[in-house]
């Protein structure tokens, strides 16, 4: 922190535990940008993954619901895992994304990302149980095009697209155009709409 106050802006990424390298690439991207150019738009970017989480008394899923409540964005990660059941859930992510898409729908907030890392034909034409899961959200995301969705190849590219995008939405929250950060070069590029889309990949 530069001692000057800033707005904590919280990102809430959910995924199950074969996404570590991806998760990793957003604490990076996290760094990168409280170092620069969110300092400069008063931000501080706060990211949650469930590694940080500290202990609960109950089950872990309870100490991890209240941040989904108040996070203002919901990044969802997804590959060939959909995790372990909950009380009430077939996954911890389903409940994850479940609370915010619900809460979304009541109140506006937060907004929902989805990005699937790619598949190999072979594990698609014989999914077991897991990436059957993980198939079917998939699908009905991509025929409900209710929120951002995008597929990436490897967590370098996810880095890429997610810091980008990140960059891009920090600035039109903002209003403000793209100042150089720590000496890289930002295109200069209209903000884009923060609804429901598909990028193409």
């Amino acid at each position: 922190m530069d001692g000057k106050t800033r707005e904590v802006f919280t990102v809430f990424l959910a995924s199950p535990g074969d996404l570590e390298p991806e998760r990793q690439k957003a604490r990076e991207a996290r760094d990168r940008l409280n170092r620069g150019l969110a300092g400069q738009l008063g931000l501080f970017v706060e990211l949650i993954c469930w590694e940080e989480t500290g202990p609960s008394s109950g089950p872990p899923q309870d100490a991890l619901n209240p941040d989904v409540d108040r996070c203002h964005l919901f990044v969802g990660l997804l590959w060939e895992s959909w995790g372990e059941p909950t009380r009430e859930y077939t996954s911890g992510f389903e409940e994850e994304y479940s609370r915010a898409d619900k809460r979304r729908q009541e109140s506006g907030a937060p907004d929902i990302w989805l990005y699937f890392k790619e598949i190999d034909d072979r594990r698609v034409n014989d999914p077991g149980p897991q990436l059957k899961k993980v198939v079917q959200f998939r699908q009905e995301r991509e025929q409900s095009k209710d929120h951002f969705f995008r597929e990436f190849g490897d967590e370098n590219q996810f880095a890429e697209i997610f810091y980008d995008r990140l960059i891009q939405y920090l600035m039109g929250k903002k209003g403000t155009g793209a100042p150089a950060v720590r000496g890289e070069a930002l295109a200069v590029q209209k903000p884009e709409s923060l609804g429901p889309q598909r990028e193409p990949p």
